[in-house]
């Protein structure tokens, strides 16, 4: 990169930092949260469409709905751990081979 300075002065080349990139320092790690917690997601979903929002006392009143939601989450969760469905090697499969996308003015890909 070149840097330009008042007329008096001489360029300046200035070298890229090497490993100074955080969104990929960090980006194994990015993917495998996110597609742990899309299938958790996936999974309450399921859950709760198979009834069991209603087996644990969704609609008996507002205490009842939280403890519903938060077993539910649980639930989940511990699918997600045990690895029962798989779900989320899948999509991190998926993701990590894909190119990351390029960060642009208002999200979109250039």
């Amino acid at each position: 990169m070149t840097v330009l300075l008042p007329t008096n002065a001489s360029p300046v080349n200035i070298a890229p930092v090497q490993g100074a990139d955080p969104l990929a320092e960090n980006r194994e790690e990015d993917l495998r949260a996110a597609a742990e917690d899309f299938e958790a997601a996936f999974v309450r979903q399921m859950l709760e469409h198979a009834g069991f929002a209603e087996a644990f006392g969704t609609g008996q009143g507002p205490s009842a709905d939280a403890l519903s939601s938060f077993l539910l989450d649980h639930l989940a969760n511990d699918v997600v751990k045990n690895g029962s469905f798989g779900l989320a090697e899948k999509f991190h499969e998926y993701l990590s081979v894909r190119e990351p996308f390029e960060q642009t003015d208002r999200g979109r890909r250039v």
